[in-house]
């Protein structure tokens, strides 16, 4: 038997429609809050769990733009130079002692990253200059971050060519700054010397085991200098301003060995570099050498999140 008008109009109001007005009798009361099905076009997705009404979630291309605006991309391959600038003969008249360097697991570690690897070694401070500044001058269009690692001796604000003679911090990170190809994209330094001969306090809590003959300084009494930075610059530190930073005649600088056990052990699991530094600066301030300690400094002046590549 077929259903009476009657029937119809309540399974009608149930679905959203509405009897349209005839002025023939009276209206379903329920038909006042229900919606007007005007065409298919006006059908609403309703996704378990959220307000009727609201947008479905993102599709991944829709999230993209903001994830470029906080994250740097470091998709190209290879991902940027990594210049190694390693002092490890000095002169004998500059009256330092030959600096063991790490640059062997610096190569490893950021090759890994996809990043090209140039090793200078045994630069005076003329040669550190015209090193720098030729790979400032360089075409970076190509990749999307630079890397420099410098592992020498050092003063406060400054590091030591083989002659002796200082090269400013500043004097490194500046040419990079004016480099167009750059502009925007991450210049990440790492320096492995001391910046002052000041000893930082021990802590009766911990001990590593170090005797005095397994650990040297990289530090020369020097006047007071700064560093400045531009956009986009994370600079790790060995040490903090004033104070000497550590290495063991075999095995090299502290600061690097635990930089690179970081970075292998971070990078594929996607953590950033703050991250990273944050953990090297409590591994190494939790060593206590003979009557000594040290402690790293990281200083930056990201404008994204910075995550290397690896593998």
């Amino acid at each position: 038997m077929a259903p009476s008008r009657a029937t119809l109009l309540d399974e009608g109001a149930s679905w959203g429609f509405r009897e349209p007005e005839t002025g023939r009798g009276p209206r379903d009361p329920r038909a006042d809050t229900a919606p007007e099905m005007v065409g298919p076009s006006t059908t609403v997705l309703v996704v378990p769990g959220s307000r009727a009404g609201s947008r479905p979630p993102k599709t991944c291309r829709e999230r993209e733009p903001r994830r470029t605006q906080e994250f740097y991309a470091l998709t190209r391959r290879p991902c940027g130079l990594c210049l190694i600038i390693n002092n490890y003969d000095f002169q004998s008249r500059s009256s330092l002692r030959n600096h063991e360097g790490t640059q062997k697991a610096l190569t490893r570690v950021f090759t890994r990253m996809r990043f090209l690897v140039r090793e200078k070694k045994d630069l005076s401070r003329s040669e550190i200059l015209r090193v720098v500044k030729e790979f400032a001058e360089k075409n970076h269009s190509a990749y999307d971050a630079f890397v420099c690692c410098v592992l020498s001796h050092g003063e406060k604000g400054s590091i030591l060519g083989t002659d002796g003679e200082d090269v400013q911090i500043r004097d490194l990170t500046q040419p990079f700054a004016c480099c167009n190809s750059l502009k925007q994209k991450p210049k990440i330094f790492f320096i492995q010397a001391c910046q002052g001969k000041k000893h930082q306090q021990d802590t009766p809590v911990q001990t590593d085991g170090y005797t005095d003959d397994e650990i040297q300084e990289d530090a020369l009494d020097s006047a007071c200098r700064k560093i400045s930075l531009e956009d986009d610059f994370p600079i790790g530190m060995a040490t903090v301003e004033d104070c000497v930073s550590f290495r063991q005649r075999q095995k090299g600088s502290l600061y690097i060995q635990e930089l690179c056990k970081q970075l292998e052990t971070s990078c594929p699991r996607r953590e950033n570099i703050l991250t990273i530094l944050t953990r090297v600066n409590r591994n190494i301030s939790q060593g206590v050498f003979p009557g000594r300690k040290q402690m790293p400094e990281p200083r930056f002046t990201l404008t994204k999140t910075l995550v290397f590549p690896w593998g």
